[in-house]
């Protein structure tokens, strides 16, 4: 049997042979890049002791290149802008020997570039015994700066580069948010939801941190605040009853929902 340009080898096992059908196995070892462009892999055989190779045939195998690493996956894909997170970086498809020390990597947030950012905690292969491209998996670990280099009180797009400095380049890109540390957020909103025989009696709780702004939690006038600036709460476009409090540097809500008597599944505001 010749594939390719190889020199001829033996089939690894006969599985049966009749004088209509012969089955065969064989395992061979790429790699074939050379048919890439021609798109096909010729495979020649024949039979040596009936004979002599007087005669042989052969059959094409379908060559499919090898797609260029791909990432598949970061997690965690946000965090807060004055935290250090730990963010995996899953990836198929790159050189099934890589290591660290072929890996440069760059961080950006926004169009500014921030070098020497990030840290490698651990590169995993996650397909040990794989040895081509064709079938890597790896996961990159990495460690991001303390805090958002563009400051705490930014946030925005940060954007990973990972380069291959390997004997074939790649270089891959991948994103994650960061959440200023001034943005409002909900912090916890309860019950779910509620029997229509509830509503306007059962308290609904809201716990909102850095509104309306981020620098009333600093002196307890988030409620304050917010009564002033006209505070309201729509529930599903009609007015709820609220209260607010100061708590711990947030703003507490007492919502009552509005009467309606009829159940439905609505969005607050």
């Amino acid at each position: 049997i010749t594939v390719g340009d190889m020199a001829s080898v033996s089939a690894d096992t006969i599985v049966s042979s009749t004088r209509a059908t012969t089955v065969f196995t064989l395992q061979v070892a790429g790699p074939w890049t050379a048919y890439e462009s021609a798109g096909a892999l010729p495979v020649t055989f024949c039979f040596t002791t009936v004979d002599s190779c007087a005669y042989n045939t052969t059959f094409d195998v379908t060559i499919l290149a090898t797609p260029s690493p791909v990432i598949i996956e970061t997690f965690p894909d946000s965090m807060n802008s004055n935290e250090q997170a730990d963010i995996d970086v899953t990836f198929d498809y790159a050189p099934a020997d890589l290591a660290v020390g072929d890996l440069a990597l760059s961080l950006f947030v926004g169009e500014t570039d921030y070098p020497n950012n990030l840290t490698v905690v651990s590169l995993t292969n996650n397909v040990p015994t794989c040895l081509y491209r064709d079938c890597s998996s790896f996961t990159l670990k990495l460690t991001t700066p303390a805090v958002n280099p563009a400051g705490e009180d930014s946030g925005g797009t940060a954007t990973i580069v990972v380069a291959f400095n390997t004997s074939v380049k790649y270089e891959l890109n991948t994103t994650y948010s960061y959440v200023a540390t001034g943005t409002p957020e909900i912090d916890l909103f309860r019950p779910k939801r509620q029997y229509t025989s509830a509503a306007g009696t059962d308290a609904i709780t809201a716990v909102l941190s850095n509104f309306p702004s981020a620098s009333c939690k600093t002196d307890a006038s988030c409620a304050a605040e917010a009564t002033a600036g006209g505070l309201t709460v729509e529930i599903d476009g009609e007015d709820a009853t609220v209260t607010g409090a100061d708590s711990n540097g947030a703003l507490i809500l007492t919502i009552l929902a509005p009467l309606t008597g009829y159940a439905r599944k609505v969005t607050v505001l």
